[in-house]
């Protein structure tokens, strides 16, 4: 597996010259990871063969959705009562908002 901050470390231009080489390098070594930077950047890019990839994508994706968990968009409320208290509670608010309807047509 690819550790972080274990790999070969390239400026942009210099990966750019060897950029077939460096692909055969990662596809024959699998869990190389080659790391290409910028001078005025912060942030690198780091190329791994495909199947390393692939793995940290659904190692990625079982953080962010566990199995067994149902899905929950972050910050979702979390209902405190039944579904069926739940539902009455809709309806009744359905009942008065229509009767506030009524009263407001009523009063024009």
């Amino acid at each position: 597996m690819v550790r972080f901050g274990s790999g070969k470390k390239l400026l942009a231009s210099e990966a750019r010259a060897k950029f077939s080489s460096l692909l055969e390098e990662v596809s024959v070594h699998p869990g190389r990871a080659i790391y290409i930077a910028r001078r005025d950047r912060k942030n690198a890019a780091v190329l791994v063969d495909a199947a390393h990839y692939e793995i940290l994508m659904r190692k990625a994706d079982l953080v962010d959705h566990p199995p067994g968990e149902p899905f929950q968009v972050v910050g979702s409320l979390k209902i405190l009562v039944s579904d069926d208290e739940l539902e009455l509670r809709i309806a009744a608010r359905r009942r008065r908002q229509a009767e506030l309807a009524a009263a407001k047509r009523a009063e024009l």
